[in-house]
């Protein structure tokens, strides 16, 4: 019978009826409640998570005046505050900070509150908080996967309200970095210098001036641009000395430049 009626009372909850919740806890089995308020569903949701995430203030209100644990967590070890953040419901945020709920509560992700809320980038309920409370205490908290609230945020201005600035991105290596770059190309693209002529240029090509893959590395490191009568992109994605070793560990000897330049993302 507790069972069924605790039952009701989450039904209630979730669908915002204030006075059957008032009705259902007010029952007594002689002087034992009828219901408990923070009794589970099968995801471990109790009547506040319910009221929370359906967004029903006036409920969610009255369960807590009755005993309601703002702490309580369901199996996702999520407490109604995070619930209320991830729905960007500032109105219900404010009475659960209101009851004391704990900001650094740390779902089964490791995720805070701030979390919830850079994820989902509800930027009216990170300023209230950051007005309001000391969110500069548990800023720094990370997650289970090394992740601050920081490192997760959605926009540029819950980082401002985090206090902090996304770092500028640090240009890699040449040799790291995909460029586009235009060759001379004539039959084929060939790597020599560095592959210590185990590809070499195409039978009957004389022309000094097709650039192998080094010439060209070394052309791009300079900031100059290979120009020629036919353009064609190319993708220097390693440097030569990383090509050529690449192409020596697998015993590849002279054959079709052509073939091997596809292979290393030379097309």
């Amino acid at each position: 019978m507790k069972r069924e009626w605790e039952g009701k009372l989450r039904d209630a909850a979730e669908e915002g009826d204030v006075e059957e919740c008032k009705r259902i806890l007010k029952k007594k089995a002689t002087t034992t409640p009828i219901a408990d308020v923070n009794s589970k569903n099968e995801e471990g949701w109790t009547a506040l998570h319910l009221a929370t995430n359906e967004g029903h203030f006036a409920v969610a209100a009255f369960l807590l005046e009755s005993g309601a644990d703002i702490e309580g967590r369901n199996k996702q070890l999520k407490t109604s505050l995070h619930i209320a953040c991830c729905r960007g419901d500032i109105r219900t945020v404010k009475l659960l900070v209101q009851h004391k709920a704990d900001l650094a509560a740390q779902d089964i992700e490791g995720n805070t509150c701030l979390h919830t809320i850079s994820m989902y980038g509800m930027n009216k309920v990170m300023e209230w908080l950051s007005a309001n409370t000391s969110i500069s205490l548990i800023k720094h908290i990370k997650n289970c996967v090394g992740k601050t609230a920081a490192d997760i945020a959605a926009n540029p201005d819950i980082l401002e309200m985090l206090g902090m600035k996304k770092a500028e991105p640090k240009e890699p290596c040449r040799q790291q970095q995909t460029k586009q770059v235009h060759v001379y190309h004539t039959n084929q693209i060939c790597v020599n210098k560095y592959m210590g002529n185990m590809i070499s240029k195409p039978a009957g090509d004389a022309s000094d001036e097709d650039p192998g893959l080094d010439s060209l590395a070394s052309s791009y490191a300079e900031g100059k641009e290979v120009e020629t009568e036919t353009k064609k992109a190319v993708n220097v994605v390693r440097g030569p000395i990383d090509l050529a070793e690449k192409i020596k560990a697998e015993g590849r000897g002279k054959g079709g430049c052509e073939e091997e330049g596809k292979m290393w993302g030379v097309r």
